[in-house]
């Protein structure tokens, strides 16, 4: 998060014992359409390695669900569409060239310092990362009507409601020390039960990941320690995405500034951004272009938390980087530009990071799951 962090506080969370034993059952997840049969004997498809342009983006998902025995695209209890996204391998990050190019795109917009020293500081080295196994990503941020099924299954209340501290740029709107009356239900303006939910912590992710793991009858990816830490461990329910997984999906085989090449003037066609404050900033979900890989709004909307600690110097040292287990007093990584800021932050390789704590109307959650099937 670039434009303020809220007050880092401890979160209780959501506990599976507020499950009930109907809230627990089992739920079966939807298809789009008919899955196929996996084939038979056969070996597994080759990994997408980039460069590929867009037809063999496709084809690829197409061939490894035809493997697995799979559709490309399944929706979950929820209604929220999970594309398949295939392993592969890319280059992480920027090259000298790229990082030139987005300073001086950034300097043609009269982008602010931070946008400049976060490009000039945090893209480099470029270096090669592979995705092992395959695995699902929503195709859009989650939305409010999504979210709102939560709370009202569980009653859970947000570090919003709870605490208060949380912001808004729609000034026009509403006044800096309203605070406390900010939330997921009124970031600062009227929404729709389609738009994006923001006002969301990390922590209300995690929360908002373990209730639908279990109420879709799967292992919660995440635990708590006696200090109150989460702990990601391996499991078929649903997680945030690491940073890795959040770049390749995005970037879904492309090599330059934006999913759809290096113009930022491209930029309206797939995201929403630079918007004005008071103008309801977060849209529905899916209304622009997707990218290659069938996902929208990775390019602006809303920040979307990754599961990573931030580390701004990670790329030099990425082969001794791990995904940390989770700390309530950390900074996480958040990707895809947001509404309220220039074009220049919605690039693909533009690392953005917000306390684990921190609510706003420019973040938000996409979600992963690590069942395929």
């Amino acid at each position: 998060m670039i434009r303020t962090l809220a007050v880092v506080v401890l979160s209780i969370g959501f506990l599976p014992a507020h499950l009930s034993a109907e809230d627990k059952r089992p739920v079966v997840q939807s298809e789009v359409k008919t899955a196929p049969k996996p084939l038979p004997n056969a070996s597994a498809p080759a990994p997408a390695r980039a460069p590929f342009g867009a037809q063999q983006a496709k084809a690829c998902q197409a061939a490894w669900a035809a493997h697995l025995g799979t559709t490309v695209e399944v929706a979950n209890s929820l209604g929220i569409k999970l594309v398949l996204i295939p392993p592969g391998e890319f280059l992480m990050g920027s090259t000298d060239e790229q990082v030139d190019a987005a300073l001086a795109a950034a300097a043609q917009i009269k982008a602010d310092e931070n946008t400049h020293k976060r490009i000039r500081d945090t893209e480099r080295p470029q270096h090669r990362v592979t995705i092992d196994k395959p695995f699902r990503l929503s195709a859009t941020e989650v939305t409010i009507g999504q979210f709102k099924k939560f709370v009202d299954a569980t009653g859970y209340k947000t570090e919003a409601e709870r605490f208060g501290s949380a912001n808004t740029a729609a000034t026009t709107q509403a006044k800096a020390d309203e605070t406390e009356a900010f939330d997921w239900r009124w970031p600062g303006y009227d929404q729709t039960p389609d738009d994006a939910v923001s006002q969301v912590t990390w922590n209300d992710a995690v929360a908002f990941c373990n209730w639908l793991s279990l109420s879709e009858g799967s292992p919660p990816c995440y635990s708590r320690t006696i200090t109150m830490e989460w702990v990601l461990t391996p499991a078929s329910g649903y997680r945030l995405p690491t940073e890795a997984e959040w770049e390749f999906a995005c970037r879904a085989g492309t090599t330059g500034q934006y999913s759809f090449g290096d113009d930022h003037r491209d930029l309206e066609r797939y995201g929403w951004f630079k918007l004005k404050s008071g103008s309801t900033p977060v849209r529905a979900v899916g209304s622009k272009r997707p990218n290659p890989f069938g996902l929208y709004d990775t390019h602006g909307n809303l920040f979307e938390w990754c599961q990573d600690v931030y580390d701004p110097k990670r790329y030099e040292k990425p082969a001794a980087v791990t995904v940390p287990d989770g700390s309530t007093v950390v900074n996480r990584v958040m990707r895809g530009g947001d509404w309220y800021g220039n074009a220049i932050r919605c690039r693909s390789a533009f690392r953005g990071y917000g306390a684990q704590a921190t609510r706003s109307d420019d973040v938000g959650i996409r979600l992963v799951r690590g069942r395929v099937k």
